[in-house]
């Protein structure tokens, strides 16, 4: 069997981070927000937009590892790539719900509407709902062990496959990873660029 067919998940193009760069003109420029609340909320989405690159490249690179090597017992790689792409879907789902609070405090800024609209949160909404629903799957897989609900034969953990995540018949694609991904980089940018003029 080929590798490319029991791995093949696209290589997310190089994005750079943000988070150190928002964090010393916070400091030193004197940019971003000024109220403390809406700060966090851009810091902590920032970071997690920032996580998500990361974890994705991590999950993708430890399974390129497992498929590579000659020591077929070497599963920790594989077990590092689940936990890896598991912090990559919670940081796309929380990235979103921290934009979402950005975006209900928009009115109070002005100039922030050109850092994203109120179309590019419904895209991002819809395009992240198997995301959602996957994650949720996973959390729930997550108290039914805890209170021994498994049956033999469900899924215990997600699993990466060729082309997606799978967990029981539950999957996302990493193309839909890397497309939410490379959604968010630009706006998550732009929040870091915003300087509060009020």
């Amino acid at each position: 069997m080929k590798k490319e067919e029991i791995f093949n998940a696209p290589i997310l193009k190089k994005l750079s981070p943000i988070s150190g760069e928002y964090v010393m003109r916070y400091i030193f420029q004197n940019a971003g927000f000024k109220e403390h609340s809406i700060h966090g909320l851009a810091m902590n989405f920032i970071r997690l937009v920032d996580q998500a690159i990361k974890s994705y490249n991590g999950g993708r690179e430890s399974m390129i590892e497992f498929t590579e090597t000659n020591d077929q017992i070497a599963w920790n790689k594989v077990f590092d790539s689940c936990t890896q792409f598991e912090i990559c879907i919670q940081s796309i789902h929380r990235a979103v719900l921290f934009l979402k609070s950005i975006d209900e405090s928009k009115d109070k800024y002005q100039g922030l509407e050109l850092c994203f609209t109120s179309n590019d949160i419904k895209h991002i909404t819809n395009m992240i709902k198997p995301i959602k629903k996957f994650r949720n799957k996973s959390q729930h897989l997550e108290e039914e062990l805890s209170v021994g609900k498994i049956k033999k034969g469900q899924a215990i953990s997600l699993k990466p496959c060729q082309n997606s995540l799978e967990l029981g018949k539950w999957s996302v694609t990493y193309d839909l990873l890397i497309d939410s991904i490379t959604f968010l980089h630009p706006i998550a940018v732009a929040v870091s660029d915003f300087k509060d003029e009020s």
